[in-house]
């Protein structure tokens, strides 16, 4: 019997068929990907906000600061979460493992104080208008007690920073205290003070000051 081999015409066109074909798969895969370390990065976050909300309820309100460096310290947030304050409490957090974005892109690290870690989220210490002029830090049940709109307050997000102090314009290149990290394709997660989270690009000014200070959100 007659075996018929393919062609090197056949065995190319079939090559190229192939390639085509994974060339059109890789992008909805990487997508797909991509999809999915958002998803676990916006679930950290969420446990993240799960342990604000325990922590303000054992402190009479109170949520803890973007970072504590009073007498000589400086405690960021998280640490914070963890106990080790300038007044020991509860782990809140259990795991460090929360504090870091799958996507692998490190937050802060500061090389002359190991012991404050490597955190990939930030924490919002916004403007206020009134009473005073001041931070949501200096109000300390702000976003407990003082915030009444608490779904259009951001809380934590994609960061390369302790703390943000403004996102009047929240570009690439702006400083870190006044910008997300968008790490996710172009995205960045953001929770906002009532758990949910928005996702947003570079130039969202949508938590400009005059937006969160002049429509009586507090």
């Amino acid at each position: 019997m007659n075996r018929h081999g393919f062609s090197l015409v056949e065995l190319l066109v079939t090559m190229g068929i192939i390639s085509i074909l994974v060339a059109l798969m890789i992008p909805a895969i990487n997508n797909t990907r991509s999809a999915a370390l958002s998803a676990a990065c916006q679930a950290n976050l969420r446990q993240l906000g799960t342990c604000f909300t325990l922590y303000a309820s054992e402190n009479e309100g109170m949520y803890p600061p973007s970072a504590d460096d009073a007498n000589g310290g400086y405690y960021p947030w998280y640490q914070i979460l963890l106990g080790k304050g300038r007044i020991a409490g509860p782990n809140y957090l259990g795991t460090t493992k929360i504090l870091v974005c799958p996507v692998g892109n490190m937050g802060p690290i500061y090389p002359s104080n190991p012991a404050l870690g490597v955190v990939s989220y930030s924490m919002s210490d916004l403007p206020l208008w009134q009473p005073t002029s001041s931070r949501t830090d200096q109000l300390p049940k702000f976003f407990s007690i003082g915030l009444t709109a608490k779904s259009v307050w951001p809380l934590l997000m994609d960061g390369d920073a302790v703390r943000i102090f403004s996102l009047d314009n929240p570009i690439a290149t702006a400083d870190t205290k006044s910008r997300w990290n968008a790490r996710h394709a172009g995205w960045a997660n953001v929770l906002m003070v009532d758990g949910h989270i928005e996702r947003v690009q570079y130039g969202d000014k949508r938590w400009a000051q005059s937006a969160l200070n002049g429509r009586g959100y507090y």
